[in-house]
């Protein structure tokens, strides 16, 4: 079903056997798997960079990128955005990004919108460089084990959450972080 629901998406998906797994990860042991999931297309992006390569394209379609500006509201009239609202003034505009990480969703709401994304308490573990692990290592993931992890500067972080994970409020994380 898997392989199907990826193409309804139109996203490719191929099934794996448990060796088959392994031959993608090998840093996996397939004992006791049942099999895995394989998208070619799946990437690991930096968001710092590509945000970088977003304002950089747009400058150059005569954008203007204001950085280290806290924005206060997103003002809409008509039902479109008209302004946004900043701690150095107000900015009319008919389109705005939003590229704000977990503080999207503060941004978003001023204007009435929510978006599905939420920060939660959980625990990882990065580790030392280890043989046989570079950027190429896809990033792995069991939904059964809520483990999930890929490559960091040649070692590992690997994390998991729990069905008691705690959702983590915007105001725990400094604005500056």
């Amino acid at each position: 079903a898997m392989p199907e629901t990826g193409r309804a998406l139109g996203i490719e998906v191929e099934a794996l056997t448990p060796a088959g797994v392994a031959q993608r990860l090998p840093i996996s042991d397939p004992t006791g798997l049942v099999g895995g999931a394989w998208i070619p297309s799946d990437a690991r992006l930096n968001p710092t960079d590509l945000v970088m390569t977003y304002a950089k394209a747009a400058r150059r379609r005569g954008v203007s990128v204001r950085e280290h500006v806290a924005v206060r509201e997103i003002s809409i009239r008509s039902g479109r955005v008209c302004a946004v609202v900043t701690d150095i003034g107000t900015i009319e505009c008919d389109t705005v990004v939003v590229a704000a990480g977990l503080w999207s969703n503060e941004i978003v709401a001023t204007c009435g919108l929510r978006l599905p994304l939420h920060a939660l308490e959980h625990q990882y573990l990065i580790t030392e460089p280890i043989a046989g692990v570079n950027a190429r290592l896809p990033l792995f993931l069991s939904w059964d084990d809520q483990l999930y992890g890929r490559e960091e500067v040649g070692g590992l972080i690997v994390g998991s959450l729990d069905d008691n994970a705690i959702a983590l409020p915007i105001e725990a994380i400094p604005g500056n972080f």
